[in-house]
This record gives structure tokens, sequence and C-alpha cells, in this order.
């Protein structure tokens, strides 16, 4: 999807919101993403010689390794069946016990005893 982001016909690659919207996104995706210091001005900078597919490719690198752990801990949870079937289960539990006792307050408020 980052590959396909769309861009100018500007060669080089510089920080601007208003004219450049495209390559604006990318940079302030870059420095989200890749934990850097600098401030998206100061990428735009380092990437003022390069070209829209270089600022791709290493926007796509640093959403992947942001995202990289997070998508392997997501597949490693969602394929451990027997995990999730019980974490349901205690929800389940859970969710009646504390509606057993908010029907009991309420029976209990408005005249109707406890259950």
């Amino acid at each position: 999807k980052i590959r396909s982001a769309v861009t100018d016909s500007t060669p080089s690659i510089s920080y601007d919101p208003e004219n450049r919207p495209g390559v604006a996104n990318l940079l302030t995706i870059l420095a989200s993403c890749s934990g850097t210091s600098k401030s998206v001005p100061e990428l735009a900078q380092e990437y003022g010689s390069k070209n829209h597919a270089d600022l791709k490719a290493d926007v796509t690198e640093a959403v992947e390794l942001l995202v990289g752990p997070i998508r392997e801990n997501y597949r490693r949870i969602r394929n451990d069946e027997a995990w999730l079937r019980q974490v349901s289960a205690d929800g389940i539990r859970r969710a009646r016990e504390i509606a057993a006792q908010t029907i009991g307050q309420v029976k209990h408020q408005i005249g109707l005893g406890p259950l």
C-alpha cells in the first residue's frame, strides 16, 4: 500500500504539506514509525536528493519494523484456539457474575427484593 501511495511529479523530496501532501504524509509516517529524534523537516532535508521510491521503501521498512512484532503476536494468539476458548469462557462467566449482581441491585432498588 505504501508503494502505491500517491506522490507528485517533482523528483526531489521536500516537506510541503500544502503543495505536496503525499510526500509530506510519507515523511510524517517515517518520522513517527522510525523512532528517530529528527523532525519531519529534518528528514525531508536528508531525503532531498533521493527519489520517491527511496522514501517509500524506507517508510515501508519502518512500518514493518514497528508493526511486525504486533502482527506476529496476533498470529500467535489467533492460532491458539484452546487459549481463545478459555479466555472466552472466562469472559462469559465473569460477565454473568457482573450481570447477576447488577440485576440484584436493580431489583432491590425498585422494591422487588434480592434475587
